[in-house]
């Protein structure tokens, strides 16, 4: 009597992860379904919130990263994480359309007759979990201190896998958290 051994827990991920590295179309749809709205929810952090006024459109950047996924499936090793590889993706491709943005005031800068007007809505999902003087605190940062605290803090990463997605040392996270808390202060009330 032959028994059947029970899949590991993480064996859909596993499979999911290897499918997708080998390009399976039906992978991919499910990459999206089970990852998009956490991508999604870390884009519109990393963007501080901004709206599409600002450049940002929380909605796109997370099409294109799922469309730069597609692109570099090949890329993928299907022994890594694919949430890990997709936040590395997100934090890429907001870092670019940031440059971009900057570019661009740069360029229309002396056309301009008044400042860009920020947003400080806040989406239904993430209002309830972020009151908007936060989210306002947060948007003023630096880029390397915003990423630090969204990925830290709001995803709830430990210092190490910020370091490995934002390629520096668990050292340098710490003193980009360190410095961020410090200038949050002065900002935000609550903390």
């Amino acid at each position: 009597m032959t028994t059947t051994a029970m899949p590991a827990a993480d064996s859909l991920p596993t499979r999911l992860a290897v499918q997708f590295a080998d390009g399976e179309p039906r992978a991919f749809e499910l990459l999206v379904a089970t990852h998009y709205q956490t991508i999604h929810r870390t884009v519109q952090r990393l963007v501080g919130w901004s709206q599409a006024a600002d450049g940002y459109d929380a909605d796109d950047i997370t099409q294109e990263v799922f469309a730069r996924a597609i692109e570099k499936h090949r890329q993928f090793r299907a022994d890594a994480q694919l949430p890990t590889w997709l936040t590395q993706i997100a934090i890429n491709v907001c870092r670019s359309r940031a440059r971009r943005r900057r570019l661009r005031q740069l360029f229309w800068a002396h056309q301009a007759s008044e400042p860009a007007k920020r947003s400080t809505s806040t989406s239904p999902e993430s209002h309830l979990e972020t009151s908007e003087s936060i989210q306002r605190a947060v948007a003023r940062l630096a880029t390397k201190h915003r990423e630090a605290i969204v990925l830290h803090y709001l995803e709830e990463r430990s210092v190490d896998e910020v370091a490995t997605l934002l390629r520096t040392t668990p050292a340098a996270i710490r003193k980009r958290l360190a410095r961020a808390r410090e200038q949050l202060k002065p900002w935000v009330s609550e903390l």
